[in-house]
């Protein structure tokens, strides 16, 4: 079995045991969206140093610029992942605007990582923050 099926089939495992079916929903809603946004081509499952992950890249900003659907095995959940590193280094303005827009629309990244811009360049939500505010993630996305 290739490493990506078996990422695959493993995230899919995880995602049953979330307690809650608009979890589960959400985290396919947001699989979808990826596809969309970041093109089927740049979309995948795993990712070397992450198991159990779907992401979606940017290539045109550079290889450290996506966003990651991840199974957190501390909090047994899921949690989105947003690595801005080469927009950190290429395109700050951009990085600063996208953080900017998830700020105002999921308070737990202000909680944790202060006013954007933010210091990190891997903030996350949990899936359950996104339960309903699906359009508010992809509005911010589109901006890549």
């Amino acid at each position: 079995m290739k490493v990506e099926k078996m990422v695959a089939y493993l995230f899919g495992e995880k995602l049953k045991e979330l307690p809650s079916e608009e979890e589960r929903e959400t985290v396919k809603e947001l699989r979808e969206m990826f596809r969309r946004l970041a093109t089927n081509s740049n979309c995948s499952y795993g990712d070397g140093t992450i198991d159990y992950a779907f992401y979606a890249k940017w290539p045109k900003y550079g290889n450290d610029t996506a966003v990651r659907i991840a199974y957190d095995s501390g909090s047994k959940d899921f949690k989105v992942w947003f690595y801005f590193a080469d927009l950190k280094k290429k395109q700050r303005p951009l990085k600063d605007e996208i953080e900017k827009c998830l700020a105002d629309g999921f308070e737990s990244l202000v909680e944790r990582w202060g006013e954007p811009p933010f210091e990190t360049i891997d903030p996350s939500i949990p899936v359950f923050e996104c339960v309903g505010k699906e359009k508010t993630l992809e509005n911010c996305l589109k901006l890549l």
